[in-house]
């Protein structure tokens, strides 16, 4: 059955018809003995974002208040202090890497021996 349906198709691809002229033409399906034929002429409409908008302002549909509704939470304030404070810790070190590589130092310029 499946490999009737293939033959049909491939037959159609070789003939130099296009893609869309074969979806758009009756397919045969077998069940039994019996051939069926089903038509694929549906119109597939893209929907742009001015028309997802003009149709949400004529519905009169709120935008989402997206994090506002929300309470906070223990994980999601945890979440956000370590992030911030992984943060601190990459700019403390990297700060102390520069510092050290263009030769400062933190010990007392005049006990060291540099002036």
């Amino acid at each position: 059955m499946f490999s009737a349906r293939l033959v049909y198709l491939t037959s159609n691809l070789r003939s130099g018809t296009s893609a869309v002229k074969i979806c758009q033409q009756r397919m045969p399906f077998f069940l039994g003995n019996q051939v069926f034929y089903a038509s694929s002429k549906q119109e597939v409409k893209t929907q742009t974002n001015e028309d997802y908008w003009v149709k949400n302002k004529r519905l009169n549909r709120p935008v989402s208040p997206h994090l506002t509704i929300y309470k906070p939470q223990i994980t999601s304030m945890l979440s956000i202090a370590h992030r911030g404070t992984g943060l601190y810790l990459a700019f403390l070190v990297s700060g102390f890497s520069l510092g050290y590589f263009f030769g400062f130092s933190l010990e007392d310029p005049y006990k060291s021996g540099y002036f």
